[in-house]
């Protein structure tokens, strides 16, 4: 009778142990997030500063008959200094000189040309533009001195170039 009773209490502590190794269930938990979408009905944008690289054309007064539009850059430093580069056919002209921007939107600015080949007389030219903060340039410079002696004018319009 020991023997079976030590089978039963065998059986039990097996039976006891099985149900306490039981496996559980995934529980699903739902989460919900919200996105807030924002519309706005106004376009905004980006502005820029004076300083930089501005790239366009540039075109010869009509009284001067030099048709065509020509190749322009300005390379403008915060330190009031300013770079030039025109093209007109094969001719590569560059200048250096100083500026200024008034009320926030009238740049004015003079340069003297580098001696080249096809130029080897510096000349002075004046500016003047209308800054627009959004990347716009608009203007025109006079030389001081020409072959014919008259002042040869222009008019530019660049666009600032952002890297």
């Amino acid at each position: 009778m020991a023997s079976m009773v030590l089978s039963i209490l065998a059986a039990a502590i097996f039976m006891v142990q099985i149900s306490s190794c039981t496996k559980t269930t995934a529980q699903t938990k739902t989460i919900y997030d919200t996105v807030k979408v924002i519309v706005r009905d106004t376009f905004c944008p980006n502005t820029y500063p004076i300083t930089g690289l501005w790239v366009g054309n540039y075109s010869v007064d009509s009284k001067f008959n030099i048709p065509g539009s020509f190749d322009y850059s300005f390379t403008i430093y915060p330190d009031g200094t300013f770079l030039t580069r025109s093209k007109q056919a094969s001719n590569v002209y560059y200048g250096s000189g100083t500026w200024k921007l008034s009320n926030n939107n009238i740049f004015t600015a003079t340069s003297v040309s580098f001696p080249s080949n096809s130029d080897p007389v510096p000349v002075t030219q004046v500016f003047k533009a209308t800054f627009s903060n959004i990347g716009i340039l608009l203007g025109s410079n006079r030389d001081s001195i020409n072959t014919n002696g008259t002042h040869l004018s222009y008019t530019y319009n660049l666009k600032r170039i952002n890297y």
